[in-house]
């Protein structure tokens, strides 16, 4: 956070990594075919990061980093298992669902036609499917 906020959690959670500084465009290069967004440089941190908002979203950017055949001099220096602890921190924002259907939904018209809705912090992912 900034300002008055500077120093408290936000509840965004990031993967953040100093790469070789030879393998900068390379690492843009993997975390925008894995996320389809770029890294973005945080001074403060002195790393490049990118939101993150799982535990198992971060497992699979450091495995598409160290398996990269273009990130040899990255990962020379990378611990080759992630700690994702700090995802257990009850500050970061938490991402569950909750399935409403048609039978439990109604407007001022009446009940709903057969349908699903989800309810629940969400992010989007960039990814078509």
């Amino acid at each position: 956070m900034q300002g008055e906020k500077r120093g408290q959690l936000s509840g965004k959670a990031f993967y953040t990594i100093v790469p070789a500084f030879s393998d900068n465009s390379a690492l843009y290069e993997v975390v925008e075919r894995v996320f389809k967004k770029k890294p973005r440089w945080f001074a403060d941190w002195g790393a490049h990061a990118v939101e993150c908002p799982t535990k198992k979203l971060a497992l699979k950017i450091h495995e598409a980093i160290l398996r990269a055949p273009t990130l040899k001099a990255t990962q020379k220096t990378l611990d080759k298992t992630l700690d994702v602890t700090p995802y257990d921190n009850p500050a970061v924002t938490k991402f569950k669902v909750t399935l409403g259907t048609s039978s439990e939904l109604e407007t001022e018209a009446g009940e709903l036609p057969p349908s699903i809705v989800v309810f629940g912090p969400m992010y989007q992912s960039s990814r078509s499917s």
